[in-house]
């Protein structure tokens, strides 16, 4: 069964994946460190508790000790946390676009931080890969393919709609999103068992009769929708990834592809090629059917799609719309795209062969306002507020809905935050 259904003919610049980022300090800057707090002395009160209701959508979340203890040992653990944060830029947007198409809870995005701390490479000591960490027959169940060349399971496309479809199904079975989620660790059957030995459907009332690993499960994925909704309160910030690896395009291909012929034609490092696309275990994307994902830099496939072009002037590629990463280079480019003033950002733009390949890929994601835009890189410890104060006409109202932004989802460190000139 095929699992994948995106739309194959849309243009596209996306912020996506790459695998064991924790190990390669050339690609990662790390924090300094900084003084931690006494989190055992961390305060549960009334207000905790309403906050973790906010963050927890259709879960049953109770503030029990395993909670507690759970939201400690991410606080503590911050370089780890950390790196997590900055990770989330990379996969969630992929996350979020199935899980608005099946109109799911947001919050199931935050299983995948419990599975595999997001890293698409992550494997269990019985055999489940991936950032979704699916098991070898669950994965060929939902139609991904794993063999000695592909494992589908580590593409952050397939192996999302894949979990997504499994979470569907275990909540079809249960009616209830808790349970759903017990499900996906223990299995559908030990649920069910557990059902039965309590004679309740509630879950902190059967827990006692599931795996330890399932009763300590649900608590982790309420502290990890806590931390990622407020991290900023306990003072934790995000690590930073170089931009070509934050700033990427998409595409469907159908025939083999060389990652080292690849990296001479597009002058990038194999490593960069084999970072951002590590479903392929041999350094190459075998001929599949169906298609398989390649991701690359955004400037560096511009490049490629140029050279396709260039030979071809109907190439079997298909764009992959997931969302628009806005960096300087992306603006830069954009202005210089006078023809394309008059679209509308946020309009669907199907894929036009008349196009220029070197504008695949560089639409702004949101409308914006007919109001001149600037764009402002935050510095490292400057905040929406310091912004405010040091220009005339605008507030932090205004900053936040321009930016997509809550109190609760402040900016990172260097995001780049989009000003309307009056």
């Amino acid at each position: 069964m095929n699992v994948l259904r995106m739309a194959a003919t849309y243009v596209v610049a996306t912020a996506i994946v790459l695998s064991s980022f924790v190990s390669n300090a050339a690609l990662l800057t790390t924090n300094p460190a900084r003084p931690n707090s006494n989190y055992d002395n961390l305060s549960f009160d009334t207000d905790f508790e309403v906050k973790l209701q906010d963050v927890t959508g259709p879960i049953d979340a109770q503030l029990t000790y395993e909670v507690k203890k759970r939201i400690r040992q991410y606080l503590r653990h911050k370089s780890r946390t950390e790196t997590i944060l900055a990770r989330r830029d990379l996969y969630f947007p992929i996350f979020d676009n199935v899980i608005t198409e099946r109109h799911l809870p947001r919050e199931l995005k935050y299983l995948a931080i419990v599975e595999s701390g997001l890293n698409p490479n992550a494997r269990s000591g019985v055999g489940a890969v991936g950032l979704w960490q699916l098991m070898k027959g669950t994965g060929k169940m939902l139609g991904l393919s794993i063999n000695r060349t592909l494992d589908h399971r580590r593409d952050p496309f397939r192996s999302t709609e894949a979990a997504l479809t499994y979470l569907e199904k275990l909540y079809k079975d249960f009616g209830d999103w808790t349970l759903a989620i017990a499900a996906y660790n223990s299995g559908p059957g030990r649920v069910r068992k557990a059902i039965r030995r309590s004679g309740s459907r509630n879950f902190w009332k059967l827990k006692r009769y599931l795996p330890k690993e399932t009763r300590d499960y649900v608590p982790a994925f309420i502290a990890v929708s806590y931390i990622l909704n407020y991290y900023t309160a306990h003072g934790l910030e995000p690590d930073a990834f170089e931009d070509d690896l934050r700033f990427t395009s998409t595409i469907k291909v159908y025939d083999h592809i060389s990652f080292k012929e690849l990296s001479k034609d597009i002058n990038t490092p194999v490593s960069t090629i084999k970072l951002l696309n590590p479903a392929y275990l041999k350094g190459y994307i075998p001929k599949y059917a169906s298609g398989n994902y390649l991701v690359l830099p955004a400037m560096a496939m511009n490049q490629y799609l140029e050279q396709l072009w260039a030979k071809d002037s109907e190439p079997k590629v298909e764009i992959i719309k997931v969302r628009v990463a806005e960096s300087f280079k992306t603006m830069r480019k954009i202005a210089e795209l006078t023809p394309l003033n008059t679209i509308q950002s946020d309009a669907v733009l199907r894929l036009d062969l008349s196009i220029p390949p070197s504008l695949v890929g560089l639409l702004p994601r949101r409308r914006l306002s007919s109001q001149p835009v600037r764009y402002y890189k935050l510095k490292r410890r400057e905040s929406l507020l310091d912004l405010v104060k040091s220009r005339k006409n605008v507030s932090l109202e205004n900053l936040l809905e321009w930016n997509n932004l809550s109190l609760n989802n402040p900016p990172k460190p260097g995001m780049i935050i989009k000003i309307y000139e009056n």
